[in-house]
C-alpha cells in the first residue's frame, strides 16, 4: 500500500474542531486489531490513545460504572427537585467524555483506541453518543487455532468465547439504533485480500 502516490493520500477535507472519537473492537484477541489500528494512524488526521495505553478495555470493565450510576440514581433525594428523565443517561454521557478526555492527547486530530474484545459492546453509545465503533470480524476457524497457539485455550474454549462474541455484536446490531449508522463491521479477510478498496470503505 504506496501512500506517497496521489490517488492514496487522504483528503485534508475532516472538520477538526470537535472530532468523533473512533474504538476499534475485535471479535477476539487474534482478530487483527493491531493490523486494522497501524493502517488507520496512516490517516494524517487521526492520533492514537496516549502512551502507553494499547488498549482501552473500557467496555469490558463496565460493569462497576454502570453499577455506580444505577446506585448513586438511587440515593438522589426526589424530595431536592425534578430530576430530568434521562439523567442517569447525561451522567453516563459524562464519564464517556471524560474517559475519552483521558485517551486524547493530540486534539487537532481524531482519537483512536482499540479493544480486542466485543464485551458489553451494546454499551457503546451509552458512554461514547458521538463515537464510531469499528467492529472487526474474523473467521472463527482462524482465530480459534490463533487462541490455541498463543493462549494455550483449548479448542473447545476458544470456539465457545468466539461464539458468543459473534452472537454479542448480532445484539449490537439488531437492538442498538445508533448501530447502523455509527458502527462499521469489518472483515479482516477483506483486509487482507483487498486492503485499498477495504480501507477506502473505512474511511
Amino acid at each position: 500500500y504506496d501512500d506517497s502516490a496521489p490517488a492514496n493520500r487522504c483528503e485534508r477535507n475532516m472538520e477538526l474542531s470537535d472530532p468523533d472519537p473512533i474504538f476499534i473492537h475485535g471479535i477476539l484477541p487474534r482478530s487483527g486489531t493491531n493490523f486494522l489500528w497501524d493502517l488507520m494512524l496512516l490517516h494524517p488526521d487521526v492520533a492514537a490513545a496516549r502512551d502507553p495505553i494499547r488498549e482501552d478495555l473500557f467496555l469490558d470493565h463496565s460493569d462497576s460504572v454502570f453499577s455506580f450510576v444505577s446506585e448513586l440514581r438511587a440515593s438522589w433525594n426526589p424530595l431536592w427537585g425534578d430530576f430530568p428523565p434521562d439523567v442517569a443517561d447525561q451522567l453516563l454521557r459524562s464519564i464517556g467524555d471524560g474517559l475519552v478526555s483521558f485517551l486524547w492527547e493530540d486534539r487537532s486530530k481524531r482519537l483512536l483506541s482499540k479493544s480486542p474484545s466485543v464485551r458489553n459492546l451494546h454499551r457503546f453509545f451509552a458512554l461514547f453518543p458521538n463515537g464510531r465503533a469499528v467492529v472487526l470480524l474474523r473467521d472463527g476457524r482462524s482465530v480459534v487455532q490463533s487462541s490455541m497457539s498463543t493462549f494455550g485455550w483449548d479448542f473447545t474454549t476458544a470456539a465457545r468465547r468466539w461464539a458468543e462474541a459473534a452472537d454479542e455484536i448480532s445484539r449490537f446490531r439488531e437492538a442498538v439504533p445508533e448501530a447502523e449508522l455509527r458502527s462499521l463491521i469489518v472483515r479482516y479477510e477483506d483486509l487482507i485480500d483487498a486492503v485499498r478498496p477495504t480501507m477506502e470503505g473505512i474511511l
